[in-house]
């Protein structure tokens, strides 16, 4: 009879714990990424990481877009980064292109990373849309990412 009550209390318990765990924890969608490269683009884009994921509020997030180039090399150029929050823009980041890879960058498999901080007063919980084009040095569109992320509170 005591083990029955013992077992019954642990199994709420237990029940319990796993309640709060869920309550608790918030949950964060991963970053996903889509295409937004034209048709013409000379470095389609075949990979999209972000560290950490999901972003943390006031400290850096890491971007790598990884992509194919099939064009000629490229010597110059700049990276635009544009992040909506509810659609509308809240941050617009242009850097040149070779100040995040080694350039002349050659045809072929080619990763570009970039670093930001995400401001502290940034939204937690939120989903955010952050679209990266980038250009080569006579303005021609290499590629084009939509990547969609959520943003955390640091511990």
């Amino acid at each position: 009879s005591n083990a029955r009550s013992c077992s019954g209390t642990m199994s709420r318990s237990a029940v319990l714990v796993v309640c709060m765990l869920v309550v608790c924890t918030p949950a964060f969608a991963s970053m996903t990424w889509s295409s937004c490269s034209s048709s013409s683009a000379l470095c389609p884009v075949t990979k999209v990481t972000m560290s950490p994921d999901p972003a943390v509020r006031g400290q850096n997030v890491t971007f790598s877009v990884t992509c194919n180039g099939h064009g000629p090399a490229v010597t110059g150029g700049t990276s635009t980064n544009v992040v909506y929050l509810f659609g509308i823009k809240v941050l617009s980041v242009t850097k040149e292109l070779c100040s995040l890879t080694t350039c002349p960058i050659e045809p072929g498999v080619q990763t570009v990373t970039g670093s930001m901080v995400v401001p502290s007063i940034t939204p937690t919980g939120e989903p955010l849309k952050m679209v990266m084009t980038n250009t080569d040095q006579t303005g021609a569109q290499l590629n084009c990412v939509d990547v969609n992320y959520e943003v955390v509170a640091s511990t």
